[in-house]
């Protein structure tokens, strides 16, 4: 009866597990990701030296020296075609150095390419439609969503301009020239989902079990047919059996003495 009972126990736990193997065979998760495209061609322009490059610099100047009547702005440009499927959002961002006063900077989308080393004040492109203000309190990276506006983009020329010209700072923001890696230069950040489908691990792991609890029920089932089937054996007398027994109190009878043989020695009793 234990047998039969831990029997059917396997057996149910088996299709049990099986089951659950066909209820995870869908099973997906969606995580997001990060994919990074730095910029292309980046540089300044100083008003003050109106036919100077800066496009190999390692800082890029943003801001208004009035001492010197000098302007700065800085120019960027960065190749979106690569973008992955399933955006959810799109982050400028720019690391801003030495900042000591508290500024804030405007972002416009320029209406023509331009060459790194060979933009200057006087060649450098119109500015067309603002994207975004960003308020400068300390040194480190700053983010802008630009999501919505550059999702029919394949690239984007922008530039960094002081949103006041009351400001008499400037602002020194890393170039991708100056950057140790691309955690520091100026970049793109898409975030994206993706579905990461689990089916294979789940077969794996439900399989496994499911093999396993096949295997101890065919055991069980091996070792209940031998129990079962295994012939009796037969269990040898006693001596004491070979003696009829007479009871206390029964009328006395002539007893005749039953010739046998000692089952240890053999000998004749």
């Amino acid at each position: 009866m234990y047998y039969q009972r831990k029997t059917i126990f396997l057996a149910i736990s088996c299709f049990l597990l099986i089951g659950l193997s066909f209820l995870q065979n869908s099973f997906a998760q969606i995580e997001e990701f990060e994919a990074i495209t730095t910029a292309k061609k980046d540089c300044y322009v100083n008003s003050g030296a109106p036919d100077t490059n800066y496009g190999d610099t390692e800082l890029l100047y943003v801001g208004n020296d009035s001492s010197s009547a000098e302007y700065y702005v800085s120019y960027f440009y960065f190749d979106l075609s690569s973008r992955p499927d399933n955006l959810k959002k799109t982050e400028l961002s720019l690391i801003f150095v030495d900042v000591e006063t508290n500024m804030e900077i405007s972002i416009y989308e320029t209406n023509s390419t331009w060459k790194e080393g060979e933009i200057t004040w006087n060649t450098k492109p119109n500015t067309t439609e603002k994207i975004g203000d960003v308020e400068i309190l300390e040194s480190g990276e700053i983010t802008l969503e630009i999501t919505d506006y550059v999702q029919d983009l394949d690239e984007l020329y922008i530039s960094v301009n002081l949103s006041s010209s009351q400001y008499n700072d400037y602002l020194l923001i890393h170039s991708r020239e100056g950057a140790n890696d691309e955690e520091d230069a100026p970049k793109i950040i898409f975030t994206y989902e993706m579905e990461l489908d689990f089916t294979f691990v789940y077969w794996l792991i439900w399989g496994t079990i499911a093999i396993i609890a096949v295997g101890v029920l065919i055991f069980v089932l091996i070792i209940f047919l031998m129990r079962r089937n295994r012939p009796s054996v037969a269990r040898p007398a006693s001596p004491r059996e070979s003696y009829p027994q007479v009871r206390s109190g029964s009328p006395q009878t002539s007893i005749k003495p039953v010739i046998g043989f000692c089952p240890h020695c053999g000998a004749k009793l």
